[in-house]
C-alpha cells in the first residue's frame, strides 16, 4: 500500500476550493480518503504540501499528515492486507480507525440467523442451519471476513463441495459419521443460498460496501428434481413386506404413518398430540408464508391409529425409545436404502416419498 497527499484539480467544490485527499494505491487500484481540509486554489498545493500562500498552511499540513499517520497505523493492524482489493482495504482501515472489528462470514451468518429468529420466523430447522454453518466454517474457517469474499472464493468453495467428504450431523459433534464424497447439487444450492443471504444482510447493514457484485456472474448449482413418489404397486410392497429385522419394520412404519396422516412432515409428526381422534395443525414449514387461519384438519384412520399405538409412549411420540429427531433421521438414512432394495422400489425412497405419493394419488383421484 502506498499513501500520498493530493488534490483533484478537475473536481473543485462549488465555492472553488479543493478538498485535500489521501490517495491509497493498492493492488493496482487507487482510491481516496477525503479529509476535512481544503485549499482555496490549486496553485496553493505542490508536492503533497499546502504552500505558504494558503492561510493556515502549517496547521493544515499538520492535520493532514496526522490523518495519514492514522491511516498507516490502521493498515499496520490488518493481517493479510495483500489479499484485499483497494476498496475492501479502505473499508477495513475505516473500521480500524473507528475502533470497529470487521465481521467474519460466520458472524454475519449468525446475525442473519438471529434476525430471522427475532422476527418470529421459523427456520427450515435449527439442525439445517447448524449443518450449513458447519460446512461454511469447515471451508472458510472462523476468521475469513465477509467483505473479503470474492467470486473466486465462491467458485473454489463450490468445487470443494463437489469433492469433500461430508458427514451426517447430530447435535453431538462426537456422533459425526462419515457419509460419502461430494455434496449433492441441491445441498450445495441450499448452502450457497444461505451464504448469499448473509452477504446481502451484511451489505444492507452497512458492515461494508462491496466493490463489485460477486454474485452477479456466479452460477448457482441446479437443484435436483425430487422424483420420489411411489407407484401404487411399490406402495403396496412397502406396506406388505415382512422384514426379518425389527429395525427395518420400524422405519417402514414411519413412512407409512406419514402417508396415512396425509403426508405429514416429520417435524410436525413428532410434536402432534396423536391421542385425539382428529388432528388439527398448521404446517411448521409454511406457517410464515401462508395465512394464519390456514389449518390442516383430518380424522385419524384405523390404519394410522394402529401405527400410532406403536410409537405413542407415555403421551409422546417415541421411536425405539427416543423422543428426539436425531435418532429418527439417523435411522432413516441408514435403513431406507436397504428397505428400497428389499421392496423392489426403482426410484428414490426418502421420508418425503410418503407426502409426495399421497399428493400424487390425490391428484390422480381428483381430490383437491
Amino acid at each position: 500500500m502506498n499513501l500520498r497527499i493530493c488534490i483533484l484539480p478537475s473536481q473543485p467544490m462549488k465555492d472553488g476550493r479543493f478538498k485535500i485527499r489521501i490517495a491509497i494505491a493498492h493492488n493496482k487500484e487507487t482510491r481516496y480518503f477525503v479529509t476535512d481540509c481544503c485549499v482555496s486554489s490549486a496553485s496553493n498545493f505542490k508536492n503533497g504540501q499546502v504552500t505558504g500562500k494558503e492561510s493556515g498552511a502549517k496547521e493544515i499540513n499538520m492535520r493532514v499528515h496526522g490523518f495519514m499517520k492514522k491511516i498507516q497505523d490502521a493498515y499496520d493492524k490488518i493481517e493479510g492486507a495483500e489479499y484485499f482489493t483497494c476498496s475492501e482495504l479502505m473499508d477495513l482501515i475505516k473500521g480500524k480507525m473507528r475502533g470497529e472489528k470487521p465481521k467474519t462470514i460466520l458472524e454475519a451468518f449468525d446475525l442473519q440467523t438471529e434476525r430471522k429468529n427475532l422476527q418470529g420466523r421459523k427456520l427450515n430447522t435449527l439442525r439445517n442451519y447448524k449443518i450449513v454453518r458447519s460446512v461454511i466454517e469447515r471451508y472458510f474457517g472462523s476468521s475469513k471476513t465477509i467483505q473479503s469474499l470474492t467470486e473466486r472464493d465462491l467458485l473454489k468453495f463450490k468445487n470443494w463441495m463437489d469433492e469433500v467428504e461430508h458427514q451426517h450431523h447430530t447435535d453431538d459433534p462426537k456422533k459425526y459419521r462419515s457419509r460419502k464424497f461430494g455434496l449433492s447439487s441441491t445441498n450445495q444450492r441450499q448452502i450457497l443460498s444461505k451464504l448469499k443471504s448473509a452477504y446481502i444482510y451484511a451489505v444492507g447493514q452497512k458492515m461494508f460496501t462491496p466493490d463489485t457484485d460477486i454474485w452477479k456472474e456466479f452460477e448457482m448449482p441446479n437443484a435436483e428434481h425430487r422424483r420420489c413418489a411411489l407407484s401404487i404397486e411399490e406402495l403396496r410392497r412397502l406396506r406388505d413386506t415382512v422384514f426379518d429385522n425389527q429395525y427395518l419394520s420400524d422405519v417402514r412404519d414411519l413412512i407409512m404413518l406419514s402417508f396415512y396422516l396425509c403426508g405429514m412432515n416429520l417435524a410436525d409428526l413428532v410434536i402432534q398430540d396423536l391421542s385425539q381422534p382428529i388432528i388439527s395443525y398448521r404446517r411448521s414449514k409454511t406457517s410464515n408464508s401462508r395465512p394464519q387461519d390456514e389449518i390442516t384438519e383430518f380424522t385419524i384412520q384405523p390404519e394410522a391409529r394402529k401405527l400410532i399405538d406403536k410409537f405413542w409412549v407415555r403421551g409422546k411420540f417415541s421411536f425405539r425409545g427416543g423422543v428426539g429427531m436425531d435418532a429418527i433421521l439417523n435411522a432413516l438414512q441408514r435403513k431406507l436404502p436397504t428397505i428400497k432394495k428389499l421392496c423392489g422400489i426403482e426410484g428414490r425412497l426418502i421420508y418425503y416419498s410418503a407426502r409426495k405419493t399421497f399428493s400424487q394419488l390425490c391428484l390422480e383421484l381428483g381430490v383437491p
